[in-house]
């Protein structure tokens, strides 16, 4: 954009150019910004879904405690859970 600005300065290119050239460079500005929105709502939709995750994981250890269970399938479904849990926060990366 600058480059074709000052040569339209100096005479030696159209005005035709100057505003293609604007264009192009909105055009770029748009995309951009479009990225950094998509980019914004996957971090939310992430965050959303890593935050479910945790309750669900949290609810079901909770209701298993009150029913106390303490059975040896029952400890190994929550381990099994919770090492899922880990996995996948590991994989979405904590922030």
């Amino acid at each position: 954009m600058l480059a074709t600005e000052a040569a339209f300065q100096a005479d030696t290119a159209a005005f035709l150019d100057l505003i293609e050239s604007e264009r192009d460079l909105l055009g770029f500005q748009l995309s951009r910004e479009r990225a950094l929105a998509d980019r914004l709502k996957a971090q939310a939709e992430i965050d959303r879904l890593r935050k479910l995750l945790r309750e669900n994981a949290d609810a079901l250890e909770g209701m298993l405690q009150m029913a106390d269970i303490t059975s040896q399938p029952w400890t190994r479904t929550i381990e099994t859970a919770n090492k899922s849990l880990a996995a996948v926060e590991k994989e979405l990366g904590d922030e």
